[in-house]
């Protein structure tokens, strides 16, 4: 066939198609690219998680023949995370049942309402940007948001105070519904917020713990490999500044799949990779990751003289 479209898309061409002159000017080639790999891809995912129920299934019997409540409580609950995620990719999950979930996940961390209700508060105000407003075409913005979640601060019992907080929320749900697209933009927030984490890039951020710089990774499903690369690398430079003025920080690490898919460009920056992570590991703290998990590792003077990338 002839081709289609120049490198950078900015000259007209066009394809014979049974003897009519087709015209594709207009079209992304990048974007049919991706539709027509993206069934595939999540056809592997969901075979992918069939595959580790299956080899969690077994462990399972394991821990129930040594009596290991505790595991086999882990155990199920990474089966079921998988089970939903298999549903997921069929298209099961409606995006409000997920948004819910984040929720509850993000309300579970306080014991009371009143704390609830400032975190969230705090969060939306972070999340809702008049770019965002505008785009998810809200009516509202977040000291409107403030206001009406203050009014269900003294609701006495759970399930009004939830009634309300839905209630408020509902807007925002269903613009999120309307534009999926902006849903992992919420998550990776949230992701920062719920971790008390440091924000460093898009999908990078931080917390010290002993003197030890803990990198960790905010969902990214939506970018491209080449996208994380180039924030990686982008969060090696930000954080050379932010190390080289803080002399407490003696190490830095970072533990993820992320890490044991660019072992070649972390060993250049000095990080000694180790694992991968253990079963106990892999339950505990990525009961929903899949690939594969592993610890990097630098000490903080060869990690300033390293990394300038």
């Amino acid at each position: 066939y002839s081709r289609a479209w120049d490198i950078d898309s900015q000259n007209n061409y066009f394809v014979e198609d049974n003897g009519v002159m087709v015209g594709a000017s207009d079209i992304e080639p990048l974007e049919i690219l991706r539709k027509i790999e993206e069934p595939n891809i999540q056809e592997k995912r969901r075979i992918k998680y069939i595959v580790e129920i299956e080899k969690l299934s077994q462990k399972l019997e394991g821990a129930e023949n040594t009596g290991d409540d505790d595991l086999k409580s882990k155990i199920n609950s990474k089966i079921k995370e998988l089970e939903k995620k298999v549903r997921e990719g069929r298209g099961e999950i409606p995006i409000r049942e997920k948004i819910n979930e984040q929720i509850e996940i993000f309300l579970n961390r306080f014991a009371d309402n009143s704390q609830k209700v400032d975190s969230l508060s705090k969060f939306i105000g972070k999340v809702l940007n008049n770019e965002i407003i505008r785009d998810l075409g809200l009516n509202t913005n977040p000291e409107i948001i403030r206001i009406e979640l203050e009014k269900i601060k003294s609701r006495k019992g759970q399930k009004e105070f939830r009634k309300g907080l839905m209630r408020v929320l509902s807007p925002i749900i269903t613009a999120l519904e309307r534009h999926p697209e902006k849903l992992t933009d919420f998550l990776r927030i949230g992701f920062v917020e719920i971790g008390n984490f440091t924000s460093v890039n898009k999908i990078f951020s931080y917390r010290i713990e002993n003197g030890d710089l803990r990198l960790h990774l905010a969902p990214a499903e939506d970018l491209s490999t080449i996208t994380k690369i180039k924030l990686l690398k982008d969060a090696m430079k930000r954080l050379r500044k932010f190390v080289s003025e803080h002399p407490e920080i003696k190490e830095i690490s970072a533990t993820s799949w992320i890490v044991a898919r660019n072992q070649k460009l972390l060993k250049s920056l000095g990080f000694k990779i180790e694992g991968p992570a253990s079963d106990k590991v892999r339950l505990n703290d990525f009961p929903e990751e899949t690939r594969e998990i592993k610890r990097a590792l630098v000490l903080r003077e060869e990690f300033l003289e390293k990394s300038k990338i």
